[in-house]
């Protein structure tokens, strides 16, 4: 069946009404859609899909994934750091122009392939979990560029393969406890230490933390921070990371 739609003529109400059509026919679809119904009652997903699928602005839409993709909010850090490269700038333009009526079109239509995978994808569940070692190193470089430029430093942690991680300035057997809680590995750091913001693309590290004994080695710390600034969409060649050798 074709569907066809036409602009309504001004103050009739029309809009108003097919909103609301549109509503109906996405939690009429929704209440049998396995991935979504599948999630936990609580889970954060639910009402993270409905408060982007209601919102009536651009803004209101990039507010609301912010919210809920972890990589949304870094894209934005660092286009604000002026380091996100051209080709990572519309990742998630698709996602951003699937209205609710577009969505409600294509359930009618049959045509849902396509949208519910933007879905899940932007949101994280069905065929597109998280990643937890993407989770953990996007968490950590969300702190990284939210540092002040001569202000307090960052605890950090470091993992096998250089994965850097870091959450709320808890102390480094905090972060530890936190990793393995949230699902993001097992097992000890290899190492950690703080890190400080000295200008807008220049920081300091060092490696003083003597909590863990894994043996990590300073070159792998700021290799590790650049590769995944690299793997997020960042220009890592713009960053510099200066080791502080420790005191004495």
């Amino acid at each position: 069946m074709n569907y066809q739609t036409k602009s309504p003529p001004a103050g009739t109400g029309t809009p108003s009404a097919n909103s609301g059509n549109d509503q109906q026919a996405i939690d009429k679809f929704f209440s049998g859609w396995a991935p979504y119904v599948q999630l936990p009652a609580n889970h954060h997903v639910r009402g993270d899909v409905k408060l982007f699928l209601a919102a009536e602005t651009p803004e209101q839409r990039r507010a609301a994934l912010e919210k809920a993709n972890l990589q949304f909010r870094l894209q934005r850090a660092q286009t604000e750091a002026g380091i996100l490269r051209p080709d990572q700038a519309n990742g998630f333009t698709e996602v951003l122009a699937l209205s609710r009526q577009k969505l409600a079109e294509a359930i009618r239509q049959g045509n849902t392939q396509d949208p519910l995978g933007l879905l899940q994808k932007a949101f994280a569940f069905g065929r597109f979990p998280p990643v937890p070692n993407q989770q953990a190193a996007t968490l950590f470089l969300l702190e990284f560029w939210a540092l002040h430029v001569g202000g307090a430093s960052l605890k950090y942690c470091t993992y096998a393969k250089g994965l850097p991680f870091s959450a709320g300035g808890k102390t480094h057997e905090e972060l530890a406890r936190v990793f393995v809680a949230s699902g993001y590995g097992s097992g000890n750091p290899l190492g950690g230490g703080q890190i400080a913001r000295r200008a807008a693309l220049d920081f300091e590290y060092d490696v003083t933390c003597t909590v863990f004994r894994g043996g990590v080695r300073p070159e792998e710390v700021k290799a590790g921070i650049l590769r995944w600034i690299r793997t997020t969409g960042g220009d890592d060649q713009k960053v510099n990371l200066k080791l502080v050798p420790a005191a004495g």
